[in-house]
């Protein structure tokens, strides 16, 4: 459960009996990912947006409400993302990824190509 929630109790407390073994948590995580992705889709953040990068180089810190406007992140859009639950705000006006299955997310998008990138097929 730990992997899937980290310190957040509130997903952790929406676990129930379904959930008790591990196809079902692996199920879950993998429910968690695909909304967290659609949601960064939503606000169009797609693959090799410097969020992610940016995000996940700060792991240990949190971002402050100008470098995520530097990064093209509006006000708006920031508490669209807190609300979604993808980006956790903090009492000192930071900002970090709200669970681990957010920074899942960002991992998978970091360096996945932008839509309508061509690649190079074989």
């Amino acid at each position: 459960m730990e992997h899937v929630t980290g310190t957040r109790f509130a997903l952790l407390n929406s676990v129930d009996a379904a959930n008790d073994s591990l196809e079902a948590v692996k199920a879950w995580e993998a429910e968690l990912l695909e909304t967290t992705t659609a949601v960064l889709r939503y606000h169009e953040l797609i693959g090799g947006h410097p969020l992610f990068a940016r995000m996940l180089a700060a792991r240990g810190a949190a971002l402050r409400n100008s470098e995520l406007a530097s990064l093209r992140i509006s006000d708006a859009k920031r508490d669209a993302l807190v609300k979604a639950d993808v980006l956790a705000a903090h009492t000192n006006q930071t900002f970090t990824c709200a669970s681990r299955h957010v920074v899942g997310a960002f991992e998978a998008l970091r360096t996945a190509p932008a839509a309508g990138t061509a690649t190079a097929s074989h």
